[in-house]
């Protein structure tokens, strides 16, 4: 903590605060009619959006000026100086995280003189490497989608999805975006600017955020500068203030079961589906009202939104065996993942003093879920999440200080805390959980142990601005602070769930997963600290923007304690300090010229090191001794009960701690993986209001961790072949370990020098403003190349060097956006193609799977469980290995087209509108996921796109 608050002061003292990003600037120079720039004109921005209504500057000895800390609005502009016209610039139309160029030419004349002039908004900037798409808040809700981040990002170039979202049916559950071969944990999710990641997922995991809060949403997808840490998407939602009158708005949507279309074909039977996910109902109501407090000094806003999906689950049925000892599926019964989610959000603007603003928000989330469980899961193995508490919150002070300095202080919460595997009421308490490896089925109670954790993540920022025309260097601070309490246990004290293997239509015991539950522990950051500065100078037509970040990162484990289990004893552990204790410097750079110096053309080009984020769960996580712990242990139901008992568990594979000394320990030289982003691009304004880009992006990852257990060789192995089942003439390599080592475990993390991960690829994109409408999307195609040689299990060796396979480029496509017809008539929607690849969210991470002995990558594979059926001298409990070459195989291409129709009218000041959506218009069937686990379900399909969904809404503002 010491080194913490040195930081921050020192922060303080050398003004290097953390930038809020929801600034947007607009910049230029002014010239007179012989072309010389004029210093010490006065230039003034005026907007609805500004709570002091009016900030100001004056061009300096260049004749350049520049207002940073502008709110996303149409302005208006005015420049005066003596002896010269007054020149007014109106509707310019200013989007969030956007640096607008306006250059104005002065004549000689009486000041009292005013020329007005018109024109169209500027659409490239040409003073920022960045590569993002703003969604003003009209364009949020005319496009189509589930009104939720994921979906909305979507629709944008280059950005894909764990999992696809059909007229909001993936909007429940936490789906995540990745861009250019990132992570899901290197997202940054802010709120005007101030980040409100969770702890979870290392920061992946988000809360659920309420889109009628939302004046618009900038994502950001490349070339991000030093005031963030990571690299992936980086969303901005600006919320709404409030305003000087009272304003309100109201969205409804309503979709029945029986406004979906049938996609289930014969041909999706038999290939094995019996039952597709199907909608029951779709519904979303989202109030908001805003207005006055006090005129021109505090504003309120506040919203409410209720939305929820209920759908069935892909072959999940009710158990026609009421004992639940085995699965009999009832086909009249399927089951139904119900959901809902509330949301009350109150946000408040004062402004103290000219040029001194203070707002904060709270958004308080109330989830419920049903019956939460995968596809082929019976349905009393369903979990059920109850409302616990969910939040995000932020205040934010901003001041204007001597014209050329903002300075901006902040703080905000996201609290997510949750449960998950409550048991449904039909569950006794001897019913233990059942699954069968080869089949992928669950049946007779919940695979795994009840989990109620408290992820609270705090998160402190400052900055400090400085700006003058041609010159804007910003400094800043990022602490976050916080931790994760979680508390896991299993139904009954049973702390272990069952496994079986079909083979030749008969099932067998052949294993359990034992648990060392119950586990009650925690993990805290002492400090996530980020020091930087971005600087940004523009001279005649380059603008260079260098940028350097530090960063400190330390979490640590508390002292702790868990009552004794049927696998472990009472265990009691001392606080484990400086898990990790990292240190590391980023550097950035973005260099952005205007070729022709007219605002249209800009090159951009950018490179910087991004560290890896983390929280809790990637590091102190895995190292406290207290850690969820499971193992596979051979199985022989020797009285033939089907229920495990001790006499029948076969030897330790891998041991739980019980002393406090961990059996994995990261390597005391261990340090933060990072990667570098690559970019280089081109943007023009090829007619008023149209703009086409292409962008190079290239990604490398550095310091990849892996696993050696020291206790343990490759000499330690024996080589049992055995036939590939898909292909008789390959024989596949098994390494069967030595029967003296079984159960020796001591893990190191270490760095590795020969493990590796690239991403290469090319984006074409394009933005269009015409005649009333807003179209965007484009095309991206890349390629993620992998190795993953470095392991501790030489049976994880097949394929991991993907440079020696054939990896083709992936490519999709994307167009959406909202166009006027004629009599009030809207038409709006999106096109998203996709190459085939399966849902899920191991294929994003591309990090080595143990229970797959490999990294995940896009194709498809065959898993092929090796036990003692197949190897009966085999010491492991199993051994999984891939009988596809990576890349071989992936599913067919798919594309979701959706449409909305929309009449707008004007009644004595309301303006309403009607509108009527068609979400996979084609109703198309593409299969989005199979079994992948070699036998009898290899390749049936366990989920499917969603059939045709037709909804009609209603939208109110005043």
């Amino acid at each position: 903590m010491r080194f913490c608050a040195a930081a921050a002061l020192a922060a303080a003292v050398v003004l290097l605060p953390r930038a809020a990003a929801a600034q947007s600037v607009i910049a230029g120079s002014v010239s007179d009619a012989s072309g010389a720039l004029m210093p010490g004109v006065l230039v003034e921005v005026s907007s609805p959006a500004l709570i002091e209504k009016t900030r100001a500057a004056t061009t300096d000895r260049s004749g350049q000026y520049r207002i940073i800390d502008l709110r996303p609005g149409v302005y208006v502009m005015t420049f005066t100086l003596t002896g010269f016209n007054t020149v007014r610039r109106e509707g310019i139309e200013l989007p969030a995280n956007f640096t607008a160029t306006i250059d104005v030419e002065m004549r000689v004349g009486a000041l009292e003189e005013s020329v007005t002039v018109t024109g169209e908004s500027p659409i490239v900037d040409v003073q920022s490497a960045v590569q993002q798409q703003v969604l003003s808040n009209e364009l949020l809700e005319a496009v189509p989608t589930g009104r939720n981040i994921w979906g909305v990002g979507a629709t944008l170039n280059g950005v894909s999805l764990s999992a696809p979202d059909v007229g909001g049916t993936s909007g429940m559950q936490q789906t995540y975006m990745a861009v250019h071969g990132s992570d899901r944990r290197d997202n940054a999710i802010q709120v005007d600017g101030m980040s409100v990641n969770g702890i979870e997922g290392d920061g992946a995991i988000q809360n659920y955020f309420n889109q009628g809060m939302f004046e618009e949403m900038s994502y950001q997808t490349s070339a991000l500068g030093a005031e963030v840490q990571s690299s992936g998407v980086r969303l901005n939602m600006i919320p709404k203030d409030g305003s000087n009158t009272l304003h309100g708005s109201a969205f409804w949507s309503h979709t029945p079961g029986s406004w979906q279309s049938n996609n289930f074909t014969s041909d999706l039977a038999a290939q094995g589906l019996r039952a597709p996910n199907t909608v029951s109902k779709i519904f979303d109501l989202n109030l908001g009202l805003g207005g006055p407090l006090m005129r021109d000094r505090a504003w309120f806003f506040g919203t409410f939104r209720r939305w929820g999906v209920d759908q069935t689950i892909t072959d999940s049925f009710y158990n026609a065996d009421p004992t639940h000892r085995t699965y009999v599926p009832d086909l009249s019964r399927p089951t139904l993942d119900d959901n809902v989610i509330k949301s009350g959000a109150v946000r408040l603007t004062f402004q103290i003093a000219p040029g001194h603003k203070f707002a904060g928000y709270l958004d308080r989330i109330v989830k419920f879920r049903g019956h939460e469980c995968p596809a082929l899961s019976a349905e009393e193995a369903c979990g059920i999440r109850s409302p616990k508490r969910y939040f995000t919150a932020q205040v934010k002070y901003t001041a204007t200080l001597g014209g050329k300095f903002l300075l901006e202080l902040g703080w905000s919460e996201n609290d997510e805390t949750y449960s998950t595997n409550e048991v449904q009421a039909s569950v006794g308490p001897t019913d233990v959980g059942r699954t069968d490896r080869t089949t992928t089925e669950r049946w007779s109670s919940v695979i795994g142990p009840y989990y109620f954790r408290v992820p609270d993540r705090h998160t402190y920022t400052s900055t400090l601005s400085y700006v003058t025309g041609a010159h804007h260097v910003k400094g800043g601070m990022q602490l976050g602070r916080g931790g994760n309490r979680h508390q896991r246990e299993i139904n009954g004290g049973i702390d272990l769930y069952q496994e079986y293997r079909t083979v030749g239509g008969v099932r067998q015991p052949v294993s359990v997963v034992v648990h060392n539950t119950p586990q009650w522990a925690a993990e805290n950051i002492k400090y996530d600290l980020g020091l930087y500065i971005q600087d940004s100078w523009t001279y005649k037509q380059l603008t260079l923007s260098p940028g350097i970040r530090f960063e400190a990162f330390n979490t640590y484990v508390p002292a702790q304690g868990s009552p004794a289990g049927r696998f472990v004893p009472f265990r009691e552990f001392d606080e484990i300090e400086n898990l990790p204790n990292w240190r590391d410097v980023a550097p950035r750079l973005g260099v952005v010229y205007d070729v022709f110096n007219d605002g249209r053309t800009a090159l951009k080009a950018h490179v910087g090191k991004y560290m890896r984020s983390f929280s809790t769960v990637g590091f102190a996580a895995v190292y406290n001794p207290m850690v969820i712990a499971t193992d596979r242990r051979t199985w022989s139901d020797l009285n033939g009960d089907d229920i495990a008992q001790d006499n029948e568990i076969g030897p330790v594979n891998t041991p739980f701690n019980v002393s406090g000394s961990s059996n994995r320990n990261a390597d005391p030289d261990i340090r933060r993986p990072y990667q570098w982003e690559y970019n280089l691009g081109i943007q023009r304004e090829v007619v008023t209001g149209v703009s086409l880009s292409f962008n190079w992006i290239r990604r490398e990852f550095h310091r990849l961790f892996w696993t050696d257990n020291v206790l343990v060789s490759p000499e330690d192995y024996t080589i049992v072949p055995i036939v590939n089942p898909l292909d008789p003439s390959e024989t596949i390599p098994i390494y069967n370990l030595n029967l003296a080592k079984r159960g020796q475990v001591q893990q190191v993390d270490r760095n590795s020098d020969r493990n590796q991960r690239t991403y290469n690829g090319f984006d074409i994109g394009f933005t269009a403003r015409v005649r009333g409408g807003n179209v965007y999307g484009g095309m991206s195609t890349g390629r993620q190349i992998t190795v993953t040689c470095d392991v501790e299990d030489p049976n994880s060796q097949r394929f991991c060097d993907h440079r020696e396979l054939d990896i083709p480029y992936l490519t999709q496509f994307k167009l959406a956006g909202t166009y006027p017809l004629p009599y009030g008539v809207h038409i709006s929607g999106s096109w998203q193609g996709y190459p085939g690849v399966a849902t899920g969210t191991a294929r994003q991470d591309a990090e080595y799977d143990a229970t797959l002995n490999r990294v995940p990558d896009p194709s498809l594979n065959a898993n092929y469980i090796v036990d003692r059926t197949i190897v009966p001298t085999l010491t492991q409990a199993s051994v999984t290995v891939p009988l596809l070459q990576p890349g071989s195989r992936y599913l067919d291409r798919w594309n979701q087209i959706d449409l909305r129709l929309a009449k707008k009218f004007d009644v004595r000041g309301l303006k309403l509108q009607a509108q009527f959506d068609i979400f996979n218009i084609l109703n198309a069937n593409n299969i989005l996921s199979v079994v992948e686990t070699f036998g009898p379900s290899l390749n049936n399909p366990t989920s499917i796109l969603q059939g045709r969904l037709f909804a009609v809404g209603a939208q109110m503002t005043f």
